[in-house]
């Protein structure tokens, strides 16, 4: 649940640099902080779950981009995260918890997240596959 955050402080939009990376994500989040905070009961969890959806989807590729950018450009630096981001994920966390907590809310947010964790999971075997070759043929 929390890997969206993990991966947005990591990555940390447009592709030009890290920083933009950064920058996409955080603006995501505020955009799915924004929706989050209108939701304060079932009925308004599975109505807002479609676009729940979307903004994961959306973080999730800004991640793959990011991570994908940092392959490619292996001199680009990992950003530490700065207040701005910390203070995202606490206000992030607080509202999963919320949301968490109401009638059915664990399952309607599992589901809002389910195609972009699979996606995310599958991207990172791809990439993983694709260094373990890599590396088999530098070491043949």
């Amino acid at each position: 649940m929390y890997i969206f955050l993990v991966f947005l402080l990591l990555f940390g939009c447009s592709p030009a640099s890290m920083e933009d990376f950064r920058d996409q994500g955080r603006e995501q989040v505020r955009e799915l902080l924004q929706e989050m905070r209108i939701i304060h009961t079932r009925q308004d969890l599975v109505h807002a779950q479609p676009r729940l959806k979307m903004h994961f989807e959306k973080l999730t590729q800004i991640m793959m981009e990011a991570r994908q950018y940092k392959e490619n450009h292996p001199e680009a630096v990992i950003l530490e995260p700065a207040e701005v981001d910390r203070s995202l994920s606490l206000e992030l966390e607080k509202e999963m918890h919320r949301l968490l907590y109401l009638e059915g809310g664990e399952e309607l947010l599992e589901k809002a997240q389910e195609g972009a964790l699979y996606r995310l999971d599958h991207f990172e075997k791809v990439l993983n596959s694709r260094k373990q070759r890599e590396r088999g043929r530098e070491r043949s």
